[in-house]
């Protein structure tokens, strides 16, 4: 399931105390997703590591009483946390399908009844998880029959427009990027697609592109390092193919006219010939699109159209939407929405 899709589910199952686990391989966004619920529905992260635990810390450390009549178990750590929250919470067990199975089994009664040796959670903590895959060779070893059988099992997929609309809205407060770096990095990804999620499970000591290694090579593309020392940086993250890919197109995209510049006089600015250009300028100003500005963004993308670059003008029209919703209101875009590129946006020039 796409991940806008599985944020609007995970909304839901946490407001009505239904456990939910994500499972997907490494970087895909599963962590940032349940970041993002916790927003929406304005919910503390209680983030436990159960692959690094006993079962003493789900379960609680053995007591014995004052009057020696009686043993109990003390909770402590996160678990004391969730018991204890006086604010709604979302009770986060990263990276489970590593646990050690006794762990698994000691978190598993949370799950089933929220109540372990009479310490209950309250009923505004939610329940939820997040697992790789066995196959991605990141040390899962599975989950008991029991422990699934208690959660919503969701596979998250990666998605182009969800990764871009991300970073568009949290670019700059949750990864520390630039506007421009944003622009660059969705115009990449919107490049080569099929680079977005290539994750290779392998024994050798390499890193392949997911989501969250992208973010990482943004940030060094920001610090503009020496090239030599860049290319190492970025094969670091994504490998060497992904990151010769890259540094090509990130070398057009430090080359290509000022957006500011375009925008200023649209009616006679160049327009690219090579596809990198073409996606760099598009989504590049889509990233500058205001309702005061569009009537010149709107003229630039007919001037796509009419140089045979239809997609790109469609791509530069959407992405100036998921930039600034309130674009859709000016007369530009009224008008823009009955020429060629407005059939083509609602597919009727298909």
């Amino acid at each position: 399931m796409r991940q806008s899709n599985v944020l609007e589910l995970m909304v839901q199952c946490i407001k009505e105390n239904e456990n939910i686990a994500l499972i997907g391989p490494p970087g895909c966004g599963k962590s940032s997703l349940a970041d993002q619920a916790c927003v929406i529905t304005k919910r503390d992260l209680i983030l436990s590591l159960p692959s690094t635990e006993d079962v003493t810390e789900p379960g609680g450390f053995p007591w014995i009483s004052e009057d020696r009549s009686r043993a109990t178990k003390v909770p402590f750590g996160q678990a004391y946390r969730a018991i204890h929250a006086k604010k709604p919470a979302l009770w986060w067990w990263e990276d489970f399908g590593q646990a050690n199975p006794s762990v698994q089994a000691a978190y598993m009664q949370w799950a089933l009844a929220r109540e372990v040796n009479g310490n209950r959670l309250p009923d505004h903590v939610s329940i939820g998880l997040a697992t790789n895959r066995r196959t991605d060779k990141a040390g899962v070893s599975g989950m008991l029959e029991p422990v699934k059988g208690r959660f919503t099992l969701i596979h998250v997929e990666s998605n182009v427009d969800d990764f871009c609309l991300d970073l568009i809205r949290r670019g700059k407060v949750a990864y520390g990027l630039t506007e421009n770096t944003i622009a660059m990095g969705c115009a990449f990804i919107r490049f080569r697609p099929e680079l977005l999620n290539a994750f290779v499970s392998t024994v050798d000591m390499t890193n392949s592109p997911t989501e969250r290694n992208w973010v990482a090579v943004f940030r060094h593309a920001q610090r503009k390092m020496k090239p030599a020392i860049e290319f190492e940086a970025v094969q670091g993250r994504v490998g060497q193919g992904a990151a010769a890919e890259f540094i090509g197109f990130l070398r057009t995209y430090r080359e290509m006219p000022s957006l500011d510049a375009l925008l200023l006089d649209p009616e006679s600015a160049v327009i690219p010939s090579m596809p990198a250009a073409l996606y760099a300028v598009s989504v590049g100003l889509a990233s500058k699109a205001t309702e005061s500005n569009f009537g010149r963004i709107g003229r630039y993308a007919q001037r796509l159209y009419e140089g045979g670059h239809g997609e790109f003008a469609v791509l530069l029209v959407k992405d100036s939407q998921r930039r600034d919703p309130k674009v859709v209101n000016t007369t530009a875009y009224i008008e823009l929405a009955c020429t060629e590129v407005g059939k083509l946006i609602t597919g009727e020039g298909i």
